[in-house]
C-alpha cells in the first residue's frame, strides 16, 4: 500500500508542477502580448507531448 501511495504522490506532484509551469508561461506570454490563436494551439500540443513524456519517465 505504501508503494501505491508513494507513486500517487509523485504523479500528483509532477502534475501540479507542470500546471504551475504552464500557468507561468501563459502569464509571461500574455504580458509580452504574444498570445495568438495559432501559438496557443502549438503550446497545447507541446504540453500534451511533455505530459506524456513526464508520465512515461516516472
Amino acid at each position: 500500500m505504501a508503494g501505491v501511495l508513494g507513486n500517487f504522490m509523485r504523479h500528483s506532484r509532477a502534475r501540479s508542477e507542470m500546471q504551475r509551469r504552464r500557468e507561468a508561461l501563459k502569464a509571461e506570454r500574455e504580458v509580452s502580448g504574444c498570445l495568438k490563436r495559432g501559438e496557443e494551439q502549438v503550446t497545447k500540443s507541446r504540453d500534451v507531448l511533455s505530459h506524456n513524456f513526464v508520465w512515461r519517465s516516472l
